[in-house]
């Protein structure tokens, strides 16, 4: 199956939506209906202009093992973290890491009050951004995890397998301090759910290769169990039917697994369902009664149970964690940084700042670390470290920004028109050129934003059916040939 263009890709869905109208809204006049197409199809109406943004390269050049001799972590005991969440790396081969990735490990297991210990990272789209806040998270878990006592063999409390509808904390036969150690936030719930599969592919493989359990946790609007710790009274209601909703989910999971389908396949399905044997605690009740280590939310519900008393034992517990050991270490991650901005990123800094107190935590302590991710902030702009220590509190030279190193975009002179149209022009050097053409200098060299397709025609063919034609030859040939930008 080919692939389509983008110019295809549009001209297919401008085709589907006009068959929509024409068949749902029709009218008894042909020549009323072409008239209504054409004014549809005027100025972008259905659909706006494409935009292409290149994807660069990054480079994993950056040894995992030297990182680790020199930040204190045993490489040995923690490569599989690494593994867990890089599936793609292969078993046995050193690992190696992308640079930005590599700096925010080491950035974030700075000690005490260390300078550039909060990494900040603003590499390009498909870098590995996501990697980049995970690592340093995951591997700080299992660090700490080498210290619990061994988990009890016969695994979480599964209360909604009681036919009497009795609730009981699905960790309550742990002995080890349940608290947040890290807590993910995200702007908007859409967010949540994009990352929650990778977390939990992520997580089971941990399981999977014999770490400590850790346990993470969604708390936002969907997430079963709201209000307060029911009592232990039996024939609950509201208990029965979250337990049946949960019975439902172990139902699909059996049944995917059960599947005569590919095992990549089977891995991705069963990523998208949660699942308590693989650490995921599925109700607010539990989180409320013994909180995951990792917490994921977003800012409006994180808001919501700063104020109400029933989740008041997921802030109490963590406070009390990080009172037991100056050693222990709360991380607060903020994805898509750059979204909090004016009258909204105000408000996050309040919220920032109350759960802070909540724990009894100040921005300046070596019991905190924040790690962010940004698609604007640049690393040599003095207002970026400004606005980091107005956003998050902590000193300005407490941040380290790091926008990685990608593959170098080789300087291209004119494409010509007529060598285009006739396939003379290579692959490498038509994919050189059309990232050039996205290049803004106010944002500098390693940026190369979204630009519209009929901006990139005009920079690079001109205007005309035949720069349209020559831009249609372009990237056909890119698509065909797999440009590595």
């Amino acid at each position: 199956m080919s692939t389509l263009i983008p110019q295809d890709l549009v001209a297919r869905l401008n085709e589907a939506y006009l068959k929509y109208v024409n068949t749902s809204y029709w009218l008894d006049s042909p020549s009323a209906i072409a008239e209504r197409d054409l004014l549809l199809q005027e100025s972008s109406r259905f659909l706006s202009d494409v935009f292409i943004e290149p994807v660069l390269p990054y480079e994993a050049n950056e040894s995992f093992d030297e990182l680790c001799a020199r930040t204190g972590l045993d490489a040995a005991k923690l490569a599989p973290v690494v593994h867990a969440l890089m599936p793609w790396l292969k078993p046995g081969e050193p690992i190696k890491l992308r640079q930005h990735q590599a700096a925010a490990v080491e950035a974030s297991f700075k000690t005490g009050l260390a300078p550039k210990r909060n990494p900040v990272i603003t590499s390009g789209t498909g870098s590995g951004k996501t990697e980049a806040f995970w690592l340093p998270t995951l591997l700080r878990l299992a660090r700490e995890s080498e210290a619990w006592p061994e988990s009890e063999a016969r695994g979480p409390i599964r209360w909604w397998d009681n036919p009497n509808g009795v609730f009981d904390p699905m960790r309550g036969n742990e002995t080890r301090s349940a608290a947040v150690r890290a807590l993910v936030l995200y702007p908007t719930n859409a967010l949540v759910e994009d990352q929650m599969s990778r977390l939990r592919r992520a997580v089971s493989g941990l399981r999977e290769q014999g770490l400590e359990p850790m346990w993470f946790g969604r708390y936002t609007s969907a997430t079963h169990g709201t209000g307060p710790i029911p009592p232990a009274a039996p024939q609950s209601e509201k208990v029965q039917r979250i337990a049946d909703e949960l019975l439902q989910a172990d139902r699909d999971i059996r049944k995917l697994r059960e599947q005569d389908i590919a095992p990549e396949t089977r891995v991705e399905l069963l990523s998208q369902i949660g699942s308590a044997d693989q650490g995921e605690m599925l109700c607010r009740w539990d989180m409320q009664a013994t909180p995951p280590d990792i917490l994921i939310t977003n800012y409006s519900m994180l808001n919501i149970m700063l104020m109400r008393e029933y989740e008041d034992p997921i802030f109490d517990k963590t406070q009390a964690w990080l009172a037991d050991s100056p050693h222990n270490v709360f991380t607060l991650v903020v994805d898509e940084l750059h979204l909090y901005r004016g009258t909204a990123g105000s408000e996050v800094a309040m919220i920032i700042r109350k759960l802070l107190a909540r724990l009894g935590l100040s921005p300046d302590s070596p019991q905190v670390r924040f790690i962010a991710t940004s698609a604007s902030l640049e690393a040599t702009v003095q207002d970026s470290h400004k606005y980091l220590s107005g956003f998050f509190g902590a000193p300005q030279e407490s941040f380290m920004i790091s926008a990685g190193q990608p593959e170098a975009i080789r300087e291209t002179g004119s494409l010509d028109l007529d060598e285009v149209l006739t396939g003379k022009v290579s692959v490498d050097e038509l994919a050189h050129a059309l990232a050039n053409a996205c290049r803004t200098d106010d944002l500098g060299s390693n940026r190369f934003p979204a630009t519209s397709l009929s901006a990139l025609t005009l920079k690079l063919f001109g205007e005309g059916s035949r720069a349209e034609e020559a831009m249609r030859s372009l990237m056909n040939k890119l698509t065909q040939g797999g440009a590595s930008v």
